[in-house]
């Protein structure tokens, strides 16, 4: 299979943001969640949260929309970045594979396609991990319901700078191994499903290799795949 085009990763970009528009404020009550209680003493912790419908309530009411997709451009960005990224470099990841096992690089080799898909899944998430980092602390911020460590910026540029600032170079990398493991077990079921969907949508005639449709559909199908 020939590497995704222009327009297969501009499409696949736009879907992934799109989709992150919509579960970006599940995000944040995520987030929010997660950091009940840390930074209190023990014996002291009052829960700020209730859950994930009260996190959106209260971050409506005190800040608006603006609440609710607190770090939406972080996220926007870290989406479209491992998306485009993890399609790139899957074939060519693959091909090395297969030539590793000594079979030619256009074969479909089970364990060369999981391994693809793996590996496109730690470069991503280690290149997005600042954008993942800044997402993250952004999400987490409440100036009327704090939890956890607040950290105000006023932008994502603002924070990306202000991290570098403050911890250097390899503070925009803080806990990227464990983004690339994380990363990596979604995109070894994913990726290998979006190319089996895509070339059974191509073979059976049902849709264009290049036709945005059947890029978001078999995306669909890949991330039905790992969230299932």
């Amino acid at each position: 299979m020939s590497r995704p085009s222009f327009d297969t990763l501009a499409t696949a970009a736009l879907a992934a943001c799109t989709a992150t528009t919509f579960s970006n404020p599940a995000e944040v009550a995520k987030t929010r969640l997660q950091l009940q209680g840390e930074l209190v003493k023990k014996g002291t912790y009052q829960p700020v949260y209730l859950g994930p419908t009260d996190v959106l309530r209260k971050a409506w009411r005190s800040e608006g929309i603006q609440g609710i997709q607190r770090g939406l451009t972080g996220a926007l960005a870290y989406s479209a970045l491992l998306q485009t990224c993890i399609l790139a470099l899957y074939e060519p990841f693959r091909g090395a594979l297969n030539v590793l096992a000594g079979k030619t690089p256009s074969d479909r080799y089970l364990a060369s396609t999981i391994g693809g898909g793996t590996c496109t899944g730690i470069v991503g998430a280690f290149l997005g991990n600042p954008l993942f980092l800044i997402k993250a602390r952004m999400q987490a911020y409440s100036p009327a319901f704090p939890v956890g460590a607040q950290r105000y910026y006023k932008s994502a540029w603002d924070a990306l700078r202000s991290i570098y600032i403050s911890d250097g170079f390899t503070g925009l990398f803080r806990g990227s191994s464990a983004a690339m493991f994380r990363t990596s077990l979604g995109t070894s079921v994913q990726m290998p499903t979006y190319f089996f969907a895509k070339s059974r949508l191509v073979e059976y005639g049902i849709l264009r290799a290049e036709a945005p449709l059947t890029v978001i559909t078999s995306s669909a199908a890949a991330g039905g795949m790992v969230v299932g």
